[in-house]
């Protein structure tokens, strides 16, 4: 941030814990994709076309603000869409991202118990 002068979060501790919400979202979902393909090579492939989908929802390659109305709306229901829009609020001090924070939570919890259940240890 010194180097380029950059500014900081406005909002740290809710940049961390979005930032923590988000990766425990992408966790659960990653450990359903374990749990439920046959073989460590399917679970790469499957993994990364749901990374990949993510990454565009989330706005990697054509940001948000450059996507259509509709395809914005279900960015952010998908959970880098809905972390992406969090972290852009707390960075930038905008409203409490609510909406965003209970998308990441309804990913979370369904995903994790999920998960939890079918996970085969071998």
């Amino acid at each position: 941030m010194l180097l380029l002068g950059a500014q900081g979060p406005q909002s740290v501790l809710l940049v961390v814990a979005t930032f923590c919400l988000s990766a425990i979202a992408m966790l659960s979902l990653g450990s359903i994709i374990a749990a439920r393909a046959s073989s460590a090579q399917s679970a790469n492939g499957i993994g990364m076309l749901v990374f990949i989908a993510s990454l565009f929802f989330a706005g990697v390659w054509t940001p948000g603000q450059l996507m259509s109305e509709p395809l914005r709306q279900v960015a952010g229901l998908t959970p880098l869409g809905a972390a992406s829009q969090s972290l852009s609020a707390a960075w930038y001090g905008q409203p409490f991202p609510v909406v965003q924070l209970l998308i990441l939570i309804a990913w979370t919890i369904p995903c994790a118990y999920l998960a939890y259940r079918t996970f085969r240890w071998r």
